[in-house]
């Protein structure tokens, strides 16, 4: 007879992403405990294990996650991001200069397959649509996946 023995078995899918970052650690001659902060031992710092140096100065980081923030304020640095304003926002002249004066605007026809047609109209009501938080979450989401943009200054 059956004992009431119950199993309970959970599949965790990003399992095979995580053992394919840490092999990409150890190929590198990293350890995943250089993702976190080092033990105070004893009530002491621990001892600095990575240092980021450019243009001379040196910065000790905690842990190897903070590093991708640290190089990504060394390359804003000197770079201004403004939001750009919709078209409902401009004036007339920003109107023209951006957007309706023949000689600085091109027109691209776009042809869209049916089995795209949905995934199309989703993201257009992601981008374009009233709500702000999906399109916000799009951008943050996909932001360093850009190869190529198109940016005027502001």
């Amino acid at each position: 007879m059956a004992t009431g023995k119950i199993v309970s078995v959970q599949e965790l899918h990003e399992i095979k992403r995580v053992t394919a970052g840490l092999k990409r650690l150890a190929d590198l001659g990293l350890k995943p405990t250089d993702l976190i902060p080092a033990p105070r031992i004893a009530g002491r710092e621990p001892a600095p294990r990575f240092v980021l140096e450019t243009d001379g100065k040196r910065e000790t980081l905690p842990h190897l996650r903070v590093l991708v923030g640290e190089v990504r304020k060394l390359g804003e640095r000197g770079i201004k991001v403004t939001r750009f304003k919709g078209l409902g926002e401009m004036d007339g002249d920003e109107l023209w200069e951006t957007t309706l004066d023949p000689d600085k605007r091109t027109l691209v026809q776009v042809q869209i397959d049916e089995a795209s047609e949905l995934a199309v109209d989703e993201m257009f009501r992601t981008l374009m649509g009233e709500k702000v938080e999906p399109r916000r979450e799009f951008i943050q989401k996909h932001a360093l996946e850009v190869k190529d943009i198109d940016y005027h200054g502001a």
